[in-house]
């Protein structure tokens, strides 16, 4: 029975030096919410099977009931949009990185069985740990590693965000417009077909030459394949609207809110603007964070760093 007991003490040594640990990976994540709301007065959710994600889909169907604004358009983006929950893993990664840094390396583990030559007795049950110490020295070193790292990683995701969030704000201008050129063109083709009854009548009446005629039939032709032109490429933009806002099936059937907005009659404050850019720039951030992460990295690989 004695090798029983000593596995016993085997396992529970196992786990006490195993270097396993529960954590949030979404830690960090309100952070960059925070920075994203500050910025663009928008929500984000991480979809994660919480409360919170009944909340966003709960709103994300009460947006979808009314005629939609680029805001409107750009909330639903951040809520639902899959490639952008998916960069919400690089987040974790970089979690699970920082959490790992600050354990201890596992042990090796090392037994052996030694039976007895001559009949009788019991097996006896050696076991040996090995444990590089000299890790615990380091373990300040590689968690500063990480944290730089995890730091690069909010402010990178919070740029990321706040670009996605400019980008699906153009594409939903480019729709509105599509949709006026496309009424444009349909009010271009009504007159061009009145036009063309009126010269045919014209023509018949011997008022007009054919060369005349046949004008206004030209005319009518590129009107109607402008017109289908424009068709077109309002299908292409709403359809790249709806992959931006992650919608598919019934959620397709949206509409838009209105013509795209009159030009601002005071021209944006160009005072300033250079400064403000540079302090608020998230990318210069971001670099700042990358460069602070190597020196820390660098300072590892030398063992040896200054403050």
């Amino acid at each position: 029975m004695g090798w029983r007991k000593n596995t016993g003490w085997l396992s529970l040594g196992l786990l006490f030096f195993s270097g396993c640990t529960s954590m949030r990976l979404d830690a960090g994540f309100d952070d960059i919410k925070a920075t994203v709301e500050q910025r663009s007065a928008l929500q984000i959710s991480w979809n994660s099977g919480t409360e919170l994600d009944k909340e966003a889909s709960e709103k994300l169907h009460s947006l979808l009931k009314r005629k939609l604004t680029a805001d409107d358009a750009v909330q639903i983006a951040l809520l639902n949009n899959r490639d952008l929950q998916a960069l919400y893993s690089d987040l974790g990664v970089a979690q699970a990185d920082l959490v790992q840094a600050g354990l201890l390396s596992n042990p090796i583990f090392d037994g052996s069985v030694l039976f007895p030559l001559s009949g009788g007795g019991q097996p006896n049950l050696e076991l040996s740990a090995a444990m590089n110490f000299l890790n615990i020295f380091y373990i300040p070193l590689r968690k500063r590693v990480a944290a730089a790292r995890f730091e690069e990683v909010k402010t990178r995701l919070a740029g990321s965000v706040l670009d996605f969030a400019g980008r699906v704000r153009r594409a939903f201008y480019t729709y509105q417009s599509d949709e006026q050129m496309l009424e444009l063109r349909q009010t271009i083709v009504q007159a061009l077909g009145a036009s063309l009854e009126i010269a045919r009548r014209l023509s018949e009446a011997g008022n007009i030459t054919e060369l005349d005629l046949a004008r206004e039939q030209a005319q009518m032709k590129t009107g109607k394949l402008a017109l289908r032109a424009a068709e077109i490429a309002l299908r292409q933009s709403r359809e790249e609207l709806n992959i931006a806002m992650g919608l598919w099936g019934e959620q397709v059937q949206w509409q838009s809110d209105g013509r795209l907005p009159d030009i601002p009659e005071q021209p944006v404050s160009m005072k300033d603007i250079e400064r403000r850019a540079l302090e608020q720039s998230l990318d210069l951030a971001n670099a700042r964070q990358r460069i602070a992460a190597m020196r820390v990295a660098v300072c590892r690989a030398r063992s040896a760093c200054r403050p």
